[in-house]
């Protein structure tokens, strides 16, 4: 239940890498026992226990001020250093019995598995709210039964039912009515004990296993935009929309040659588009977006009244942006490679609702998003 990494950096050290990131949130788990059977165990005692001599030697080093704490007292701790730097810390009551999560046949979940007690979740949940004062998951088989835009298209069916309808119905609610976050696992790039295993590195860590270092350093790019404003309640700027492009984070921008390409979103073309099979205009100019052909770069034209000029969204998920070739087929807008930064029109990937389509469309995958910020 100790916070990871403290043997690895000053825990001021790592807030102040959570804030360089521009995140403004992190999640501390806990397991329900730790509070309501083992509250009074030595942070100390339990890295000696467990054999865990360098972790214990790290936080020696770079956090001494835990060693003789409990577990309980060390998590407060925690909590507190965190929250001096500004940082909101979620406390997700995980588990019943203090191990990795999570498996299905692990006992470890909710009512009627072996390790939950409601009488005893109760307490524990009283226990943490006295003293300091929620984990989505889905089938992880779906991808292998369902093709990834259906996927896409239930997932986003789900939310706006739930919450989304909030904020694109005629009259939208203000998000703190609903609040709406995303977050990004995992920071931690090692663990002091996984499953059995002495400083077991986490590969899909943002940082690298001594904490040094980003273990991507282009990562972060790929979520520049969603740490933007761009819709600003105050803002007396026309709406416009950015063109932006998911699995590379990037933004579709208009060079002084005119050409398209993708770029990191620090700044973004305006575009205007109103709906489905209308045109994609250059805000400030009377071109517009025109498919060419299969494999060809998509151009900015005055031709904007052919059907090569005519966008819609044609596959469940809405990210694949579409026009019709001089022969009557769709033709999406693509990145061109993982390495390239241009944009290519070719034949749609798996627009139909067809389970026996493998192909992963992502790099035909487009949004359109409004902004009223410059």
């Amino acid at each position: 239940m100790l916070a990871e990494g403290l043997d690895k950096k000053p825990i001021s050290h790592i807030a102040a890498e959570v804030i360089s990131r521009r995140f403004n949130c992190v999640r501390l788990t806990w397991a329900t026992f730790m509070f309501t059977r083992h509250a009074k165990l030595n942070v100390a005692e339990t890295f000696d226990s467990l054999g865990l001599k360098q972790a214990k030697a790290g936080l020696a080093k770079n956090n001494p001020f835990v060693l003789n704490m409990t577990h309980v007292e060390a998590y407060e701790a925690v909590v507190h250093l965190l929250g001096s730097q500004g940082i909101m810390v979620i406390l997700d009551n995980h588990v019943s019995y203090p191990k990795w999560c999570c498996a299905y046949d692990d006992g470890n979940g909710f009512f009627g598995d072996s390790y939950f007690r409601p009488k005893e979740w109760l307490q524990g949940l009283i226990m943490v709210a006295k003293l300091l004062t929620t984990k989505l998951s889905g089938d992880p088989k779906i991808w292998e039964l369902q093709p990834l835009n259906r996927v896409c298209a239930n997932a986003t069916g789900w939310f706006s039912a739930q919450n989304g309808f909030l904020m694109s119905s005629e009259s939208p609610s203000p998000l703190f009515w609903k609040d709406l976050d995303w977050g990004l696992w995992a920071l931690q790039g090692s663990y002091y004990f996984r499953e059995g295993h002495v400083g077991h590195e986490e590969t899909f860590g943002v940082l690298d296993f001594h904490w040094k270092h980003l273990r991507n350093s282009t990562f972060p790019k790929r979520f520049r935009l969603i740490q933007n404003m761009i819709q600003d309640p105050n803002s007396n700027v026309s709406k416009s929309n950015i063109l932006y492009h998911p699995l590379s984070g990037q933004c579709v921008q208009v060079n002084n040659k005119n050409k398209l390409h993708l770029k990191d979103c620090k700044s973004w073309t305006k575009w205007s588009f109103d709906g489905y099979g209308a045109t994609i205009r250059l805000m400030g100019t009377a071109f517009c977006l025109k498919a060419v052909g299969h494999g060809l770069p998509p151009i900015l034209s005055d031709d904007c009244l052919s059907q090569q000029s005519a966008w819609k969204f044609v596959s469940n998920s809405k990210l694949h942006l579409a026009a019709l070739d001089g022969q009557g087929k769709y033709l999406c807008l693509q990145k061109k490679s993982s390495t390239s930064s241009e944009i290519l029109t070719r034949r749609c990937i798996c627009i139909e609702d067809d389970s026996d389509c493998k192909e992963n469309p992502q790099i035909q995958w487009f949004k359109l998003l409004s902004t009223n910020v410059n």
